[in-house]
């Protein structure tokens, strides 16, 4: 039998902490994207922005439950 450690506190302790980092992933990325002129970078920069936003809504999705 496997016993659980740790607690929900902690969970969702670091899940806040992930949705923060995602945030400040966005941010970072929109910041990015103002300064970028090549078109590659600004698809890739932009998916990444998608991805942070799409990761950030399913933590707090995951939190809401």
């Amino acid at each position: 039998m496997v016993e659980k450690t740790g607690s929900n506190k902690e969970l969702i302790a670091l899940l806040e902490i992930w949705i923060n980092i995602e945030k400040i992933s966005m941010e970072a990325t929109s910041d990015i994207l103002s300064k970028v002129d090549d078109k590659l970078l600004k698809a890739l920069i932009g998916d990444i922005r998608g991805d942070s936003h799409k990761h950030k809504e399913l933590l707090e999705l995951v939190m809401a439950v």
